[in-house]
């Protein structure tokens, strides 16, 4: 077991849920989830459900489109009382549109205590064409976070720009020297070392918004993040997903065998999101990702996500995102 540089010394993200339709179509129950050593947040979680607009994940359901709430010790967080007893303090919702339709909502509830160091943004086109910040969620990067107000992308340019022009998730390491991320002295200075750009559409040919995942060696949002995409299908016709791009962090040693592997239906966290057609989260990530479980479990990597991104029907790309 080699590792690069030092493990994490903080927790930004605290629980990562999957919320899904009940079979009347009616609620969002919780379909899967990601709570590390938080019990009690999931025990307390394991019973909720929400209807069209209620709660965190019912806003992004109601919306199709991504949410950011700053405090969940208030009254629009249904779990308030549990967000302040266990410590949370912010929160996104993510959704995953598949036809057009919410397949799952992903929601990540945050602790921005211990010294924390992490970003969740939400770009949304304004009316010069161009993204804008429209909300955010930025742990201890205020200077960051001031700065970022003031930037705009139009099409093609930076991160959210090229997430834009390509309709796929996009994956940039080293961001400090990265010529990829226009706000590269920011990074470098606040300690961010990786961010992932993810498309939501409100259309197939419209972006509704582009959500970016800005990730500290301190405290990192994921410790493996991995965009894999439709491969052709082989000799006898068999479709596949092959890593297109990826960031282990001080975990280098599993590029090797993952940049060789083709997943089928099924495999992996990518393969089985590929599966189900929407977003899986689990607290066991090395039974999922057979092929390195045993170095998963090594490093103290459990918790995963399964993140597909649909072009309406067409499957664009799955995100994988390890901790």
């Amino acid at each position: 077991m080699t590792l690069t540089s030092a493990p994490p010394k903080a927790k930004l993200v605290r629980a990562i849920e999957v919320w899904r339709c009940d079979d009347s179509g009616q609620r969002l129950t919780l379909a899967s989830g990601a709570y590390g050593d938080d019990d009690e947040l999931r025990s307390g979680s394991e019973s909720m459900s929400f209807c069209l607009g209620e709660g965190l994940p019912g806003m992004a359901w109601r919306d199709r489109s991504p949410v950011v709430m700053h405090d969940l010790q208030a009254g629009e967080f249904l779990r308030a009382e549990l967000a302040e007893r266990v410590g949370l303090s912010s929160g996104i919702a993510v959704p995953c549109l598949h036809r057009q339709q919410v397949a799952g909502v992903v929601t990540f509830l945050c602790d921005h205590g211990q010294d924390a160091e992490g970003a969740f943004e939400v770009w949304r086109r304004n009316q010069r064409d161009e993204l804008a910040l429209s909300g955010s969620y930025y742990a201890n990067l205020d200077r960051f976070g001031l700065i970022s107000q003031y930037v705009k992308f139009p099409k093609r340019a930076g991160l959210p720009g090229k997430v834009w022009s390509e309709q796929s998730p996009k994956l940039v390491g080293n961001l400090g020297s990265s010529k990829e991320f226009m706000r590269a002295a920011g990074a470098r200075a606040e300690g961010l070392n990786a961010a992932l750009g993810l498309p939501i559409f409100s259309s197939p040919l419209e972006i509704d918004s582009v959500v970016c995942l800005l990730s500290s060696a301190r405290s990192p949002i994921a410790s493996v993040i991995e965009v894999w995409t439709p491969a052709e299908p082989d000799d006898e016709g068999t479709d596949s997903l092959t890593l297109r791009s990826a960031f282990y962090g001080p975990y280098v040693d599993l590029a090797p065998a993952a940049s060789q592997r083709r997943l089928s239906r099924g495999e992996g966290l990518a393969g089985r999101a590929w599966q189900e057609m929407a977003p899986v989260a689990t607290d066991d990530a090395p039974a999922f990702e057979t092929a390195r479980g045993r170095r998963l479990s090594e490093y103290g990597l459990s918790t995963g996500l399964g993140f597909p991104v649909f072009v309406g029907e067409r499957l664009a790309a799955v995100v994988t995102l390890i901790g």
